[in-house]
């Protein structure tokens, strides 16, 4: 199993085919990194499960793809808090 970051560290985030242009498009993109930062982070757990060894480098990957996973789950949390106190502001003005 090769351990393969989410992206490298500068690079322009993946598209398929065209980057969003809509908020909504960049959330749903936001979303699938996670999703993907998830899977990674599942596949090595299982990996190191069943005993495998990991290299340096491989364990390198990891600490960097751990990282952009953390730093989108604090985006997403920091989104999800800001459109949460724009709602209850409109609610209860």
């Amino acid at each position: 199993m090769q351990i393969q970051p989410i992206r490298a560290p500068g690079a322009p985030l993946p598209a398929a085919g065209k980057a969003p242009k809509t908020t909504e498009g960049k959330f749903v993109q936001l979303l699938a990194e996670i999703e993907k930062g998830e899977q990674m982070l599942d596949r090595t757990i299982h990996g190191a499960m069943k005993g495998r060894d990991f290299s340096a480098q491989e364990l390198i990957a990891l600490q960097a793809g751990v990282y952009q996973y953390t730093q989108r789950l604090e985006i997403f949390s920091k989104l999800v808090d800001r459109v949460t106190s724009a709602v209850r502001q409109v609610l209860n003005p």
